[in-house]
């Protein structure tokens, strides 16, 4: 049986056949963006290192559009955070902002400790305290 050289994935990637690649899946294909990326920095793509899709089109592999980031830093691409000259901003969900991005500092969030780790509420500051008082409102009411 010939195998394809390249193809698209169900989920939207393009994996390259590259059986002697050390990230090869057991049918020896590899995502051409981890291709793409290591060609560019010269290395391995190392464990913890992501390659996050800059127009989030998976098959768009140019290097212009590949960004490596941290696990983390993935993560807050995806939930919307933006890294504004090494700050990092995060779109408030509160009915006062909707949506503002704001600094993800003790000033403007709330922070709470999971899994050993400082998170920052979805709301800031002052949208946390006005869903309170309408809380507490809405509480008299009833």
């Amino acid at each position: 049986m010939r195998r394809r050289r390249r193809y698209i994935d169900h989920v939207g990637y393009v994996r390259v056949f590259s059986p002697t690649h050390p990230r090869a899946s057991r049918y020896g294909y590899v995502y051409e963006h981890v291709l793409v990326m290591e060609k560019a920095l010269g290395r391995l793509v190392r464990p913890g290192e992501h390659i996050h899709h800059r127009n989030e089109n998976k098959a768009d592999n140019r290097i212009e559009n590949l960004a490596l980031v941290s696990d983390s830093g993935h993560k807050r691409e995806h939930a919307g955070w933006e890294n504004i000259e090494g700050q990092w901003f995060k779109p408030c969900s509160g009915m006062l902002c909707a949506g503002k991005l704001l600094p993800v500092t003790e000033r403007f969030f709330l922070f709470r400790t999971r899994k050993g780790r400082r998170v920052p509420l979805s709301r800031c500051r002052a949208c946390q305290a006005e869903a309170k008082r309408r809380s507490r409102k809405q509480e008299k009411n009833s």
